[in-house]
Protein backbone atom coordinates (compact mmCIF):
# COMPACT_ATOMS: atom_id res chain seq x y z
CA UNK A 1 0.00 0.00 0.00
CA UNK A 2 1.24 3.74 -1.17
CA UNK A 3 2.19 5.31 1.64
CA UNK A 4 -0.20 8.85 1.95
CA UNK A 5 0.67 12.06 3.86
CA UNK A 6 -1.94 14.40 4.83
CA UNK A 7 -1.55 17.69 6.43
CA UNK A 8 -4.57 17.42 9.11
CA UNK A 9 -3.95 13.41 9.41
CA UNK A 10 -0.72 12.94 8.90
CA UNK A 11 0.49 9.49 7.69
CA UNK A 12 -1.41 6.97 6.32
CA UNK A 13 -0.13 3.18 4.85
CA UNK A 14 2.68 1.32 5.60
CA UNK A 15 6.34 2.92 5.38
CA UNK A 16 8.54 1.68 2.83
CA UNK A 17 11.37 0.01 4.47
CA UNK A 18 14.88 2.38 3.97
CA UNK A 19 18.07 0.93 3.82
CA UNK A 20 19.74 2.65 7.21
CA UNK A 21 21.81 5.38 6.21
CA UNK A 22 25.37 3.79 5.58
CA UNK A 23 27.73 5.71 8.49
CA UNK A 24 30.67 7.02 6.14
CA UNK A 25 34.11 6.62 7.95
CA UNK A 26 36.06 9.39 7.39
CA UNK A 27 39.65 8.74 6.68
CA UNK A 28 42.50 10.71 7.62
CA UNK A 29 44.39 11.46 4.52
CA UNK A 30 48.48 12.51 5.00
CA UNK A 31 47.55 15.59 5.08
CA UNK A 32 45.27 16.17 7.45
CA UNK A 33 47.46 13.75 9.87
CA UNK A 34 50.51 16.07 9.10
CA UNK A 35 47.99 18.98 10.31
CA UNK A 36 46.67 17.50 13.27
CA UNK A 37 50.52 16.58 14.05
CA UNK A 38 51.57 19.53 12.99
CA UNK A 39 49.05 21.76 14.97
CA UNK A 40 50.44 24.65 16.90
CA UNK A 41 53.72 24.22 16.05
CA UNK A 42 55.99 27.59 15.03
CA UNK A 43 58.13 27.21 12.15
CA UNK A 44 60.40 30.45 11.23
CA UNK A 45 63.47 31.74 9.46
CA UNK A 46 66.34 33.65 11.07
CA UNK A 47 69.34 34.90 9.35
CA UNK A 48 72.54 35.68 10.89
CA UNK A 49 75.37 37.07 8.44
CA UNK A 50 73.95 35.47 5.13
CA UNK A 51 73.14 31.85 6.31
CA UNK A 52 68.73 31.50 6.47
CA UNK A 53 68.06 29.34 9.34
CA UNK A 54 65.33 27.70 9.74
CA UNK A 55 63.86 26.30 12.89
CA UNK A 56 60.74 25.10 14.15
CA UNK A 57 59.19 24.05 17.75
CA UNK A 58 59.73 20.92 19.34
CA UNK A 59 56.82 18.51 19.69
CA UNK A 60 55.71 17.00 23.32
CA UNK A 61 57.78 13.65 22.96
CA UNK A 62 61.07 15.79 21.54
CA UNK A 63 60.61 18.25 24.55
CA UNK A 64 60.67 15.47 27.27
CA UNK A 65 63.28 13.45 25.78
CA UNK A 66 65.44 16.83 25.84
CA UNK A 67 64.26 17.13 29.78
CA UNK A 68 64.98 14.08 30.32
CA UNK A 69 68.35 14.39 29.07
CA UNK A 70 69.14 17.13 31.27
CA UNK A 71 67.16 15.17 34.61
CA UNK A 72 67.84 17.18 37.61
CA UNK A 73 71.50 17.85 37.05
CA UNK A 74 71.97 21.50 35.77
CA UNK A 75 75.88 21.91 35.84
CA UNK A 76 77.20 23.86 32.99
CA UNK A 77 78.55 21.13 30.72
CA UNK A 78 75.29 19.21 31.08
CA UNK A 79 73.38 22.65 30.31
CA UNK A 80 75.41 22.75 27.06
CA UNK A 81 74.44 19.62 26.20
CA UNK A 82 71.07 20.25 26.73
CA UNK A 83 70.75 23.70 24.68
CA UNK A 84 72.97 21.33 21.43
CA UNK A 85 70.53 18.88 21.73
CA UNK A 86 67.50 21.35 20.94
CA UNK A 87 68.79 23.56 18.93
CA UNK A 88 69.71 19.93 16.85
CA UNK A 89 66.01 19.02 16.93
CA UNK A 90 64.88 22.77 16.19
CA UNK A 91 66.84 23.52 13.18
CA UNK A 92 65.62 21.86 9.88
CA UNK A 93 67.48 23.92 7.55
CA UNK A 94 70.47 26.35 6.38
CA UNK A 95 69.61 28.28 3.45
CA UNK A 96 67.07 25.88 2.41
CA UNK A 97 69.48 22.91 2.81
CA UNK A 98 68.47 19.90 5.07
CA UNK A 99 71.15 20.88 8.12
CA UNK A 100 72.49 17.40 8.32
CA UNK A 101 73.34 17.28 4.81
CA UNK A 102 75.84 19.69 5.48
CA UNK A 103 77.97 16.85 7.24
CA UNK A 104 80.69 16.08 5.72
CA UNK A 105 80.19 12.36 7.42
CA UNK A 106 76.50 11.76 5.86
CA UNK A 107 77.07 8.90 3.62
CA UNK A 108 77.64 6.84 7.12
CA UNK A 109 74.58 6.09 8.33
CA UNK A 110 74.75 8.47 11.07
CA UNK A 111 71.38 9.63 12.69
CA UNK A 112 70.40 12.79 11.38
CA UNK A 113 70.24 14.63 14.56
CA UNK A 114 73.86 13.66 15.82
CA UNK A 115 74.71 14.92 12.48
CA UNK A 116 72.88 18.34 13.27
CA UNK A 117 74.57 18.37 16.62
CA UNK A 118 78.08 17.98 15.71
CA UNK A 119 77.72 20.96 12.76
CA UNK A 120 76.17 22.94 15.86
CA UNK A 121 78.95 22.16 18.46
CA UNK A 122 81.29 24.13 15.41
CA UNK A 123 79.92 26.78 15.04
CA UNK A 124 80.68 30.57 17.02
CA UNK A 125 79.34 31.19 20.58
CA UNK A 126 77.76 34.21 18.89
CA UNK A 127 75.33 32.20 16.85
CA UNK A 128 74.64 29.39 18.86
CA UNK A 129 73.20 32.36 21.57
CA UNK A 130 71.33 34.24 18.82
CA UNK A 131 69.96 30.60 17.72
CA UNK A 132 68.97 29.82 21.55
CA UNK A 133 67.61 33.00 21.96
CA UNK A 134 65.48 32.84 18.41
CA UNK A 135 64.06 28.92 19.60
CA UNK A 136 63.12 30.83 22.99
CA UNK A 137 61.44 33.74 20.72
CA UNK A 138 59.20 30.65 18.56
CA UNK A 139 58.67 28.76 21.41
CA UNK A 140 56.58 31.88 23.42
CA UNK A 141 54.89 31.98 20.42
CA UNK A 142 53.91 28.94 20.05
CA UNK A 143 52.41 28.61 23.17
CA UNK A 144 51.11 31.63 23.54
CA UNK A 145 48.97 30.74 20.51
CA UNK A 146 45.85 28.95 22.08
CA UNK A 147 44.68 30.64 25.21
CA UNK A 148 43.22 28.32 28.17
CA UNK A 149 39.59 29.63 27.55
CA UNK A 150 40.28 28.68 23.60
CA UNK A 151 41.66 25.08 24.69
CA UNK A 152 38.51 24.63 26.90
CA UNK A 153 36.10 25.65 24.29
CA UNK A 154 37.18 23.59 21.77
Amino acid sequence: MAELYHGTFGVSGSKKEQPAPEIQKSKMNDIDLRSLIELGCVRDDITIGDIVFTMRTLNISERLETLNFLGDSSDPQKMFEFNMRVLAMSIEAANGRKLETLHPNLEKGIDPTVLKKELIIAMQPAVLNKLMDFYGKIVERSDAQFSAEQLKNS
